[in-house]
């Protein structure tokens, strides 16, 4: 049975664990103690409050999330080599069949948070026709991510597919 204050009515000192994530090492998890919604719920017993886990991995595996389609259209345009704002915009089309048609706010808005992520960097800079014409290329994290990315699509539409009995190519 769950007490949220010891039956010895002693503080409980913070607990240590360790937790683990997916490809990472072992990391604390530190146990502290929370206090009452109201204060006048501990009916004069000590604040011992409830036991909350607190890990510093989980901030590290939940950075690393699921890819949204645009910014793996983008990183797999990008793949073939280093390219332009409108070659990007172009190349999705293509990619995607016709199906994601990127706006060039909602491009430049992935492209600066891609920078920051250092998944792509810029290759050179020209001047076009009195416009400034800046070329994006993948880093190698952005490759590396881009492959993580597609392996895990390709796993998964491999594990849809044999569910669906489509394995072979024909359906049953």
């Amino acid at each position: 049975m769950y007490q949220p204050y010891p039956s010895s009515g002693q503080p409980v000192e913070p607990e240590r664990a360790s937790c683990s994530c997916a490809g990472a090492t072992r990391h604390p998890l530190r146990l502290a103690r929370a206090r009452p919604a109201c204060p006048d719920r501990h009916e004069g017993r000590p604040d011992y409050g409830l036991a909350i886990a607190s890990s510093t991995i989980y901030n590290v595996c939940m950075a690393i999330r699921t890819m949204q389609e645009a910014t793996f259209l983008i990183l797999t345009a990008l793949a073939d080599g280093s390219q332009h704002g409108y070659g990007i915009i172009t190349d999705v089309q293509e990619i995607s069949g016709g199906r994601v048609r990127l706006r060039p706010g909602t491009l430049y808005t992935a492209l600066d948070r891609l920078r920051a992520n250092e998944l792509i960097g810029v290759d050179r800079e020209e001047v076009v026709d009195g416009r400034l014409r800046r070329y994006y290329r993948l880093t190698p994290a952005g490759t590396k991510r881009l492959a993580d990315e597609a392996s895990r699509l390709q796993a998964h539409a491999a594990a849809a597919l044999t569910r669906l009995n489509l394995a072979g190519g024909m359906a049953t």
